[in-house]
């Protein structure tokens, strides 16, 4: 099943394959994660057409995005059941699976987990190239008991086997198998490594997100390496949040808001239905107690829009904003920005505690 490691490492990836069903047009947003714009031209078609398995898995992965588990299943269900012999439709199944036997209880996980590895299984004896599974697989190998598959053996046969598809995929395993093991080793290197070789851009993008991210958690950070990779994933797909919004984390913490203001220009101009950039950055500005005013203002123009899928929620927003406006010694906003975040997510423990504090003020 798909592992937290398996999403950091390879999310690129992975969304590519989500969309291998879909049309062109569609399969480039989903790739992109593109979600509403996907949704949007996704919706409509299966409601014409519920006959439609492109758009049915399409729309799957789209529910799946946004954490619909329920109707992400059925959609991928109704996909294999039109077209039971195309790969990227149960490879959909699959990560739906996956993903709910990593939230279901104990006593659901074993029946998800068998079945997430025979859809895994099937999408790779209908298409032996198709990387996605068998990255999948591997956490699989590792994590699972034997009672159900599991096989540390297999894991590094599979290894091998993705390495003579695509080099760089198979360095990116190479880094899975020592993170799923808890086990020590030259990540720098492999990720590098894998970005160099790697045949497939999805596969190269997802090298150098990893690389960046690794660079990020060293102590210390390591942010001229960082800032040089989020340079590089901007250059490989300008479509792409995640460069951009890792430079906006960053330059806010080095107090360059030159900058900053540079590119957030650039990303609101490639994507300007993507706003993530912005939350990132005032987040990292209401944690100094920087630039509030500036905090305020993004706070407020990420607000103006419905989030992308995966993106932080308006009631985190609102807890933030509570935040500054407390911080700038406005009481009274603080309290209703509060508000707003504990009425969206009433089980948000920081809001709450927040909104009690600011309350109690004199």
């Amino acid at each position: 099943m798909r592992s937290a490691v398996c999403s950091v490492l390879l999310s690129a990836v992975i969304a590519a394959a989500r969309a291998g069903a879909a049309d062109p047009d569609v399969r480039t947003l989903i790739a992109g994660g593109h979600w509403k714009q996907a949704r949007a031209l996704l919706e409509p078609r299966v409601k014409a057409k519920p006959s439609d398995a492109d758009a049915a898995a399409g729309l799957s992965a789209v529910r799946e995005a946004y954490g619909d588990l329920d109707a992400a299943l059925d959609l991928a269900e109704r996909a294999v059941k039109l077209q039971p012999t195309v790969a990227a439709y149960h490879w959909q199944l699959a990560d739906v699976v996956g993903n709910q036997a990593e939230k279901a209880s104990v006593f659901r996980q074993f029946g998800l987990a068998r079945r997430f590895r025979d859809e895994a299984e099937t999408t790779i004896k209908l298409d032996a190239r198709h990387i996605e599974a068998r990255l999948a697989l591997i956490a699989f190998f590792i994590r699972a008991p034997g009672l159900i598959g599991g096989d540390r053996k297999k894991a590094d046969v599979m290894v091998d086997e993705i390495a003579r598809i695509d080099p760089g995929a198979g360095q990116l395993a190479r880094a899975q198998v020592l993170k799923e093991s808890k086990a020590t080793g030259d990540f720098e290197t492999l990720f590098r490594q894998a970005s160099e070789t790697a045949m497939a851009p999805d596969v190269k993008y997802d090298a150098t997100l990893s690389l960046m991210n690794w660079y990020l958690t060293q102590k210390p950070s390591r942010i001229d390496d960082a800032v040089r990779e989020a340079r590089a994933l901007v250059a490989l797909d300008p479509q792409r949040i995640a460069g951009y919004r890792a430079l906006a984390g960053i330059y806010v913490g080095l107090g360059k808001y030159a900058e900053l203001d540079a590119v957030l220009a650039d990303s609101e101009k490639a994507i300007p239905d993507n706003l993530t950039p912005f939350y990132r950055a005032a987040s990292t500005i209401v944690v100094q107690s920087s630039d509030l005013p500036r905090a305020e203002r993004y706070l407020r123009k990420y607000l103006t829009q419905e989030p992308e899928a995966g993106a932080a929620a308006p009631a985190f927003a609102h807890w933030r904003l509570g935040q500054v406006l407390e911080k700038e010694g406005k009481r009274a906003e603080a309290i209703s920005e509060l508000e707003l975040c504990a009425k969206l997510k009433p089980d948000f423990e920081d809001g709450k505690k927040d909104l009690a504090r600011v309350r109690a003020a004199r």
